[in-house]
């Protein structure tokens, strides 16, 4: 890292800034690279029905996103059918930063309560 940026990190947890964990923790050099970087993120609906469920927890979806960085197909790989559906349906609508080559990524979302994280 820069030291910018290491300055900039100081400053943030000396002011009490909390940072999310970085989806990249504990991933290779090449999962890290085959990452991309989301321009436009639609945010998933919690539903009605889910809502009247009380449904909460994480779902999975393997994503595959064009050169473009147009979302091909959305996937599920794991999750309640009511928040997969919610999530896929978002993810079908994000765009991602433009790449040579066609990649893919597992994407996961948590749904808590009426609130996603």
């Amino acid at each position: 890292m820069t030291q910018n940026v290491h300055r900039a990190l100081l400053a943030a947890a000396l002011l009490g800034v909390a940072f999310p964990t970085p989806p990249w923790i504990g991933l290779t050099a090449a999962q890290q690279a085959s990452l991309r970087a989301i321009k436009h993120r639609a945010e998933p609906e919690y539903a009605e029905r889910a809502r009247r469920m009380n449904l909460s927890g994480r779902v999975k979806i393997e994503v595959v996103i064009d050169p473009a960085g147009v979302v091909v197909s959305a996937r599920g790989l794991g999750g309640h059918p009511v928040l997969l559906r919610a999530a896929i349906t978002a993810i079908r609508e994000w765009k991602l930063l433009p790449t040579s080559k066609e990649s893919s990524q597992i994407v996961e979302l948590e749904f808590n309560g009426a609130k996603l994280h």
